[in-house]
């Protein structure tokens, strides 16, 4: 028996077992690339952080992160970020804690806390506005209690308007106009629950007019108040203070230049173009809940297959969306044209803005169709998690054939 042929096999199982432990490493270290700003979050400040952004931080460290890389100090408090998971987080999150600090050598695990089951309360449903469409004889009374509204409202008695207005609403319920300026009063007054409440009700109307309203309101000076303090206003109409970072330089400004008038088009103006301060090889989008819609059409318009989304996790950001572009560029290549020139795509433009009125004017219907697009990149790090699992077990079975190769070659 040739003696080179133990060490050939035994080198060749720990080659397996190596490749399957640390599925992500690769030459670019693929924890700066997928790690999200964990280090910030979760694994800078294991005390404050949520447990939902642990639990998807934990869960792209299993993914992504070389153990050998974790040391000192980051150690510590990658351990704590962990170790709050494991004993305050879901039986899932236990799970995944587990197997993460078992990387790290860390066996001796806390004591998990388990809760009794919480009742679920039902949640309210919104009783919708009664907007009957109006007569003329409505409109004719509705009309003239504007018009009162108006000459108060350009005096700058806004409370007088305002009361003007609500018999407007209150003589032709189903009239955008009126509900619309209600709304705008409402919020030169400091009342945005009933800003927002009146601006559901144009949702609940849902015709071309009250779409057209609400698109509206994201630039009218009127709700200037609570346009960037609300989140409620912000679902509703669909504002969002958008932020696009060029990751390629000049190698990008094509397609951020396409992606701004597309956006623009849509009614979703951006506030700032900027440059990131590193090279991305892939669109990255931030958001805030209340903004998903806004984020879903900048997926939609950037048009790549590789777009990575994250929730804004972290406190007193300005920004409700920011976009960091990004590309694979070969070299000696130009970059790829991902997003088209809205003059040139007229009809994929023409549907998005349709796709558009009808999400402002079905919200309820609407809302997994957003959700499942914008939050599924979200969900990589369970599936990174299951991805771990399985090549555990592959591991185990080499492992096996490797004690079986020993038996029959001493």
């Amino acid at each position: 028996m040739n003696p080179t042929i133990p060490r050939l096999v035994a080198a060749a199982v720990a080659s397996a077992v190596l490749s399957l432990a640390l599925p992500a490493i690769a030459a670019e270290d693929p924890w700066k690339k997928y790690g999200a700003g964990c280090d910030d979050t979760a694994f800078g400040k294991p005390d404050a952080t949520p447990l939902d952004a642990i639990s998807r931080c934990v869960k792209l460290f299993q993914a992504y992160q070389d153990p050998a890389a974790v040391k000192g100090e980051y150690r510590d408090r990658v351990v704590a970020a962990m170790k709050r998971l494991y004993v305050g987080g879901n039986e899932q999150d236990a799970h995944v804690s587990k197997l993460a600090l078992a990387r790290l050598g860390e066996t001796q695990l806390p004591e998990r806390v388990v809760e009794a089951p919480k009742v679920v309360k039902p949640v309210a449903v919104r009783k919708k506005c009664d907007v009957p469409e109006p007569d003329k004889g409505a409109l004719k009374k509705a009309n003239a209690s504007f018009k009162k509204g108006f000459k108060s409202y350009k005096k700058g008695d806004f409370a007088k308007a305002l009361d003007f207005y609500l018999d407007a609403v209150a003589a032709a319920p189903g009239w955008p106009k009126g509900r619309y300026n209600a709304a705008a009063l409402y919020a030169m007054t400091g009342d945005a629950k009933q800003a927002v409440e009146s601006l559901r009700c144009l949702q609940d109307i849902g015709d071309e007019t009250s779409v057209n309203y609400l698109k509206k309101a994201r630039t009218d000076s009127d709700f200037s108040s609570i346009r960037s303090t609300s989140a409620e206003f912000k679902e509703v109409t669909g504002y969002a203070k958008i932020k696009i970072g060029n990751g390629l330089g000049e190698r990008g400004e094509e397609n951020v230049d396409n992606l701004e008038a597309s956006m623009e088009k849509l009614g979703y103006p951006i506030t700032e173009i900027t440059e990131t301060g590193k090279p991305y090889e892939e669109p990255h989008v931030w958001y805030k809940p209340e903004c998903m819609r806004a984020a879903y059409f900048l997926i939609k318009v950037m048009n790549h297959p590789d777009t990575r989304t994250h929730r804004i996790d972290w406190e007193n950001e300005d920004y409700d969306v920011i976009v960091a572009w990004g590309d694979k560029v070969e070299k000696g290549k130009e970059p790829r044209k991902r997003v088209s020139d809205p003059a040139d795509a007229e009809k994929k433009m023409d549907e998005l803005r349709r796709e558009e009125n009808e999400l402002l004017a079905k919200p309820e219907a609407a809302a997994n169709k957003v959700e499942n697009v914008v939050e599924a990149p979200e969900r990589m790090g369970d599936k990174a998690t299951k991805g771990v699992e399985r090549a555990e077990k592959t591991i185990d079975r080499i492992q096996n054939v490797g004690e079986k190769v020993k038996g029959i070659l001493p």
